[in-house]
């Protein structure tokens, strides 16, 4: 499965990065969802972060689809998301992984090019 075959989840609150080049995932999702699909790109800018507790402390999510253009996963992005078991990395490249991520989560396997 291919991150751009998906089709984004709606409800991501995505802001402009300070100097205007890319977009970057905020504070997650504005509704439920047992699965998040990142965007490759969001108004014609790719998407290359996902930001610091971006979907902390979600109880629903199980799943997330990380397209290839993330660079970077900020501190505690997915910390304590109990029911969280899969992330599906697209790119072979690991993004810089700060702090702890995965903390709190059920986390049980990933798919990609790479360990977490």
């Amino acid at each position: 499965m291919v991150c751009n075959e998906l089709e984004s989840t709606d409800g991501l609150e995505l802001e402009v990065d300070f100097d205007g080049e890319y977009y970057y995932v905020v504070t997650g999702i504005e509704t439920s969802a047992s699965y998040v699909v990142i965007p490759n790109t969001y108004n014609g800018l790719p998407v290359k972060e996902i930001s610091a507790s971006a979907f902390e402390g979600d109880q629903l999510l199980e799943k997330v689809y990380i397209p290839k253009n993330i660079e970077y996963i900020g501190d505690k992005a997915f910390y304590n998301c109990p029911n969280l078991t899969t992330i599906f990395f697209e790119g072979t490249t690991k993004p810089g992984i700060v702090g702890a991520n995965w903390n709190g989560s059920a986390l049980s396997r990933y798919k990609g090019e790479y360990s977490l």
